[in-house]
């Protein structure tokens, strides 16, 4: 065959797949290459580019050379996705510097269809990503290209109500490594501390279903930080008559009887939360922190005793001495009644003795 031959269908082949790659979703990092030496930070932007297709999910998997990158941050500030599934907080990231693999998840209601016409900025961030190189690596070997991308098991859903999965192209970012630190400005930390404004309000709804933690009463909650982005969210459960950090006082029979309640503390919650105080006698505060460690916090109050059905709060001890009294109560009841039995047994047998001894 001659080289003709082979030409023309390379370019067939071409032309013919064109259409599946141009036609799909595209999530890629930018930048995608510069140099970088021990001490610098890295800031890759995740974005994405939509065919004709809306799409409303996003799940990702970046994988990077653990050994050289440390995962510090992941911003969401600017995200385009609004309703975060697997959202890397602080103690996520920290966890995937351990496997080089970084997951999260996160949704747009009504789904994302493009970047905005007119908008000079950039309309289709989904987070910004930030690494350092360790100052001192213990490695033999030094790598020329700290490669960054994305797993196979990245993947961007339809806004069409299926959930079906769109075709994906992803690109990820080739670093070169340099011997020495190249870039000492680390403008991502500029901008953190440049934010004084605390997370959007929001509300705090209680809810209770049979098929999430057992018909058990939980909380959601969701608000978005559109200049450093969301760091953590903090619950606290406290009743009128408790203080902070201190543990609530008890009675004699509420030591015995009633699951006893440690000392109320803001702590770190994920959504949705199961509430610790199923009577619903706590007022219930959720905490939004971002990154620059502004706060808003929002407030429920649940609902009057009359209008809720609540969960008990009898401690397994409490159950204990109850079933304890129980038997103790049965078992008095039985032997009362055997005693009662003797008595009238030996009350007839006197009785009828007493019947042949005046026969006689």
């Amino acid at each position: 065959m001659s080289i003709n031959f082979y030409k023309f269908t390379i370019i067939f082949l071409t032309i013919l797949f064109l259409p599946l790659g141009a036609g799909a979703a595209a999530l890629y990092l930018e930048p995608e290459e510069g140099v970088y030496g021990p001490g610098d930070s890295v800031s890759l932007n995740v974005m994405l580019d939509i065919d004709d297709a809306c799409v409303n999910t996003v799940e990702a998997e970046i994988v990077y050379p653990k050994e050289f990158l440390r995962a510090t941050e992941f911003l969401v500030g600017e995200s385009i996705l609004t309703l975060w599934l697997d959202r890397p907080d602080t103690a996520a990231v920290s966890e995937a510097n351990k496997t080089g693999v970084l997951r999260f998840a996160g949704g747009i209601p009504g789904g994302y269809c493009g970047k905005i016409p007119g908008d000079p900025g950039q309309s289709n961030i989904v987070g910004r990503l930030i690494f350092t190189l360790p100052g001192l690596v213990v490695s033999e070997a030094r790598p020329e290209m700290l490669e960054v991308g994305f797993s196979g098991r990245t993947r961007v859903l339809l806004n069409d109500g299926l959930g079906t999965a769109d075709r994906l192209r992803t690109s990820g970012a080739a670093l070169t490594y340099a011997g020495s630190r190249t870039r000492p400005g680390e403008k991502w930390r500029d901008q953190i501390s440049a934010d004084t404004i605390p997370p959007e309000p929001f509300i705090v709804e209680l809810q209770s279903r049979p098929d999430m933690f057992n018909g058990r009463y939980y909380i959601i909650f969701s608000t978005l930080d559109k200049q450093s982005g969301l760091d953590r969210y903090e619950v606290l459960e406290i009743r009128p008559e408790e203080e902070l950090g201190l543990e609530p006082e008890y009675g004699i029979w509420e030591r015995l009887l009633v699951e006893r309640r440690p000392a109320p503390e803001w702590k770190i919650a994920q959504i949705p939360y199961l509430l610790e105080d199923q009577s619903l006698q706590s007022v219930i505060k959720v905490k939004a922190i971002d990154k620059a460690g502004n706060e808003r916090i929002a407030e429920y109050r649940p609902p009057a005793p009359s209008s809720v059905q609540p969960k008990t709060t009898i401690s397994k001890q409490g159950w204990l001495i109850l079933g304890l009294a129980a038997i103790l109560f049965i078992g008095f009841i039985i032997f009362s009644a055997i005693l009662i039995r003797i008595f009238i047994k030996r009350r007839r047998k006197n009785y009828e003795e007493e019947k042949i001894k005046n026969q006689r």
